[in-house]
């Protein structure tokens, strides 16, 4: 499997964009905003080309949202080899948009059993009073593999050992009696913001992180949008294999990974099975034992838990090696 990441900054987008009204390019503090005295505007991005045709691909947007007076819309079409455009897919939920065995939009990604070669984007910013502070869009990043269906190949090499990055352990199930089993994504992220230096409540990003048109906490880009409202750099990330995850670790960037798996498919794995679930990737042991802060389990057993390399790989890689990548302003991508 091989996937990839694009990153398109504020510069990069008002130099480039193909249309667009109503907004502009700051340099301090840097981004893309509405324009002084408007309340809406957008901007298209032209064809851009992929390097490798893929079947998934999954954007992710730092946009900062000075109140709830904001609001924002990301939009997304992809061209086939063939050179038919999908229609636009959007971060918001939309009930008119056409599915079917060869294409699909999946709350948050794109997935296809045809090949793709190039996508665009629609960026819409608004606000519902002039004198509000304009939201701030300071990039957009794509990831994308060529995965076909559920399945993706699993990793033959074993990782390097990398000792665990410090960050606080969170169990999502202290945090609310009646949510916390399903805060799994947000609990990751404020481990992560934590361990950053950020005096965050969990909860307070749990509201970020809700996406309340399919009512889920669960939304990849949307738990990216939250930590970014922390002043962190971030993005999803599709990992291809242990080299690009132990690079992170390395830097001192843990990983907040998307697993699943079923019952009886795993040797031995912390819990039964799951249809999706968050966890924090903070180390390889020397044996080449990935370990993690698993917020579904209490303290001590979340807390550094050590998995046994072929259940992680094929819950995590097995699935795709989706990957939240929460940085520091002026983080590195690689």
């Amino acid at each position: 499997m091989e996937s990839s990441l694009l990153r398109m900054s504020a510069s990069w987008l008002a130099c480039w964009h193909q249309e667009g009204a109503g907004l502009m390019l700051k340099s301090r503090p840097s981004g893309i905003t509405l324009c002084p005295g408007i309340l809406s505007g957008w901007l298209a991005t032209p064809p851009v080309d992929i390097r490798k045709p893929f079947r998934r691909a999954i954007p992710s947007w730092n946009i900062l949202q000075a109140d709830s007076a904001h609001s924002f819309e990301v939009e997304i079409s992809a061209c086939n080899t063939h050179g038919k455009w999908t229609p636009w897919f959007s971060n918001r939920k939309k009930e008119d948009l056409p599915q079917g065995d060869a294409l699909l939009w999946e709350i948050d990604q794109f997935r296809s059993d045809d090949l793709f070669r190039q996508v665009r984007f629609r960026v819409h910013l608004s606000r519902a009073i002039h004198s509000r502070t304009s939201p701030r869009l300071t990039s957009l990043y794509l990831t994308w593999n060529d995965c076909k269906g559920d399945e993706c190949p699993i990793p033959r090499s074993k990782p390097r050992p990398v000792s665990p990055v410090q960050v606080p352990f969170i169990h999502q199930h202290e945090l609310d009696p009646l949510v916390g089993g399903h805060i799994c994504s947000p609990a990751s992220v404020s481990m992560v913001l934590q361990g950053m230096g950020h005096g965050i409540d969990p909860m307070d990003v749990a509201q970020l992180a809700f996406h309340s048109d399919y009512q889920i906490y669960g939304s990849w880009p949307q738990a990216v949008h939250a930590a970014c409202q922390y002043g962190a750099r971030g993005w999803v990330e599709l990992i291809p294999d242990w080299s690009v995850a132990v690079r992170y670790l390395r830097r001192g960037i843990p990983l907040v990974c998307s697993i699943s798996f079923r019952e009886g498919e795993l040797e031995s794995p912390p819990y039964s099975s799951t249809h999706g679930h968050l966890l924090v990737l903070i180390g390889i042991d020397p044996d080449g034992s990935p370990v993690t802060h698993d917020p579904n389990l209490p303290e001590p057993q979340g807390a550094f838990l050590r998995w046994k390399l072929e259940d992680f790989n094929k819950a995590w890689f097995g699935h795709g090696g989706v990957a939240y990548i929460l940085t520091k302003p002026g983080g590195r991508i690689s």
